[in-house]
């Protein structure tokens, strides 16, 4: 009966197959209806993603607090955490989050705590704790890259990138530095993350952190708004 799971993970990842969330998902209802406990977290992956399946934030919660407790899967209290904060359950997120940071160095913990203390939600606003927390996942990630690379497409952990460079660029929480502001800019923008390349033309525009290139400032600001950036395509229609 674990095979089903094994199977599910394969059609999940593309794994010697054609990547099918509809497979996977029906695989890992087979191993939930075979009793495997493993099943449970995958399942709640699904029906958090809408992976072969439609997004119910009340059955990924089910399946993830059935994770933890029949299963002792620690990874389920940092999706409780997302979960919750997806309902706007703020205070619940942040006490998961914080579990979830007493077992894992996981990038994406910080950055959703970074989250929570930068905008205030259910907890004071914080902004020396964000950039802690912001700064914590930039660096955790760089340390993983490989965890990186499997599941930033899912969490977000290049946003901390971001984060973590607005908050150098207007001194949120620390002295401000435009010059490592657009070092990270620059490292989102080579992972692909459309906001750090239009920050990035930014800084080039006007000269922040960087050697003033307007050409190229304007070049990166179009790469931006051509990926469907909101904010450098109004900014190409008034400048």
């Amino acid at each position: 009966a674990e095979a089903y799971v094994d199977l599910a993970s394969c059609y999940k990842y593309g794994w010697g197959v054609q990547r099918n969330y509809d497979e996977a998902f029906k695989y890992y209802k087979k191993a939930e209806e075979a009793e495997i406990p493993s099943a449970y977290f995958r399942l709640g992956l699904c029906y958090f993603l809408g992976e072969g399946t439609d997004v119910d934030l009340s059955l990924a919660q089910t399946y993830f607090e059935k994770a933890l407790d029949l299963a002792n899967n620690k990874n389920a209290y940092f999706c409780l955490g997302r979960v919750h904060f997806e309902n706007g359950n703020y205070l619940e997120a942040i006490k998961y989050f914080l579990e979830a940071q007493q077992i894992s160095s996981d990038p994406t913990v910080y950055y959703w705590l970074g989250i929570l203390y930068y905008l205030g939600r259910g907890v004071a606003v914080d902004r020396i704790k964000a950039f802690a927390y912001f700064k914590k996942s930039v660096d955790e990630g760089d340390k993983n890259p490989l965890w990186v690379m499997e599941n930033d497409p899912i969490w977000g952990y290049t946003d901390s990138i971001w984060w973590l460079a607005f908050c150098y660029e207007h001194g949120e929480g620390c002295l401000k530095n435009p010059v490592i502001a657009f070092d990270l800019y620059k490292k989102g923008h080579e992972k692909g993350l459309h906001p750090c390349t239009y920050r990035m033309g930014l800084c080039h525009i006007y000269g922040n952190g960087c050697q003033k290139d307007e050409k190229y400032g304007r070049q990166l600001i179009q790469n931006a708004a051509n990926n469907g950036y909101e904010a450098a395509q109004k900014w190409l229609q008034i400048n």
